[in-house]
């Protein structure tokens, strides 16, 4: 792998700018290794403190892969060149969940700011057609956990910025963290994929 050092201060480089455009949006970066591997060791559940490599915090494996074949399903989430599904999937739920701008995935994965938010659209789209047959609760408060997803921090110190840099609206980020957080919550209820039913309040945890 390359050395940790050097990509963490490209990572702390990048999280410096204040721009609400992608930097050099199509050089490819360099992270510790292909983002194919990276994809491989997070979706194998691999540590290895030699690389700089996130760990889903949120949601599990598992559950990523029945998500991912909910969305190819319904006719979302492609493959572009060498970017894999998976990895496109790790790009969106990275960044929702690190709060980071794209270029930091882009970092981490090996790739080019422009092919994260490539990435992160595509996946959206698919994640919208899930909320749109995702049964919400009737009665009590919809879960968002906003200390979980630490995205939802931007929006609330730097609404303005974060609606300008990343690829949705507001609306659409709240719509994106109630579903998933829903459908992790009965996934880890019922046992299975499910857009509706009981669920379980799994970020009070």
């Amino acid at each position: 792998p390359r050395p940790k050092v050097g990509i963490l201060a490209k990572i702390y480089e990048e999280e410096a700018r204040a721009s609400t455009e992608l930097h050099d949006p199509d050089r490819v970066r360099m992270g510790s290794t292909s983002g194919w591997l990276i994809t491989l060791a997070v979706m194998s559940g691999m540590e290895d403190d030699r690389y700089v490599l996130p760990k889903l915090a949120c949601i599990k494996i598992h559950e990523v892969k029945d998500m991912k074949r909910w969305l190819l399903s319904n006719g979302y989430l492609q493959r572009s060149g060498a970017v894999s599904r998976i990895e496109k999937m790790l790009h969106f739920l990275f960044l929702l969940q690190m709060g980071c701008r794209m270029e930091t995935i882009a970092i981490v994965f090996s790739r080019s700011p422009r092919q994260v938010h490539s990435s992160c659209k595509d996946v959206l789209q698919g994640v919208l057609e899930m909320h749109s047959e995702t049964k919400l609760p009737r009665t009590g408060k919809w879960p968002t956990y906003p200390q979980l997803w630490l995205m939802s921090q931007n929006y609330e110190t730097a609404p303005a910025w974060s609606k300008k840099y990343y690829p949705w609206t507001a609306v659409d980020f709240q719509m994106v963290v109630l579903t998933l957080n829903l459908y992790i919550g009965r996934y880890r209820k019922q046992g299975q994929f499910a857009l509706e039913g009981p669920f379980l309040d799994w970020g009070r945890y």
